[in-house]
């Protein structure tokens, strides 16, 4: 399914974090729909702005990386897009909800507490978040283990995944109008550049080559987006020092 026609009226999600509805894949039911919530819905997250096609892009190849590095706890991704009203959405593999999970994605869907469902679903998981946010680290993605169990589930193997996307970058806390990466860059790229498989190596090493263009692309983009009001920051003190000193 081309995610720019995909339509969600209608369909049950099958699951709702903080900024996505998962929905089954009306198409391939071996996949599923992450459609991001329009900022509009999003009340309660504050200050969030609508992510770039560029950054659904990086966050397409990060992910992808993710999993070609940890095959077995990431769900590939297949596709990001946009629709031509401005929704936005993910495909990736479904990983079938444990009982655990199911129990405490119904009750958030249905608005219900969620702090029983929340802590059997953590139980359920054992010692399985530890071991992938300690693999996380190993490969320089460190950033993405600070999730709540919500983000990961275990199917009927007894493996572990991590549900999340990866996002590829963020502002910088002191200097917003600076990107940085949300990854530890020397950390992955040795770990890419550790796959035994050659072909999986270069694939590999193909997307995180996009990644780095996408975001010098984006970074050169929020400095040029940051320009006008640095301008208008600085007419504003010299507006102010020409009044306090009568220049005009």
């Amino acid at each position: 399914m081309k995610l720019n026609a995909f339509e969600s009226t209608g369909l049950e999600p099958i699951g709702e974090g903080e900024h996505k509805k998962a929905y089954i894949d009306p198409e391939d039911p071996q996949r599923v729909i992450l459609e991001i919530k329009p900022v509009e819905a999003n009340e309660e997250i504050e200050n969030r702005e609508k992510q770039s096609v560029i950054f659904l892009k990086g966050t397409f190849y990060l992910t992808k990386i993710a999993h070609l590095l940890l095959p077995d706890h990431v769900p590939d991704i297949h596709q990001v897009g946009e629709s031509a009203d401005g929704r936005q959405a993910l495909e990736r593999d479904y990983v079938p909800h444990s009982v655990a999970h199911a129990a405490f994605q119904a009750d958030r869907l249905a608005g219900n507490d969620t702090g029983a469902s929340a802590e059997i679903m953590s139980e359920n998981l054992g010692t399985g978040k530890v071991d992938i946010d300690s693999k996380l680290k190993d490969v320089g993605l460190a950033a993405f283990t600070n999730g709540t169990a919500e983000n990961y589930d275990k199917d009927a193997d007894g493996s572990v995944h991590f549900l999340d996307s990866f996002k590829p970058w963020e502002p910088n806390p002191k200097q917003p109008e600076r990107l940085e990466f949300s990854f530890n860059y020397p950390v992955l790229m040795e770990s890419v550049q550790a796959i035994p498989d050659e072909v999986t190596r270069q694939s590999c090493q193909a997307h995180l080559d996009r990644l780095s263009h996408l975001f010098m692309e984006a970074a050169e983009n929020a400095r040029l987006k940051e320009q006008p009001s640095v301008l208008k920051k600085l007419e504003t003190l010299i507006a102010a020092f020409e009044g306090a000193h009568d220049l005009n």
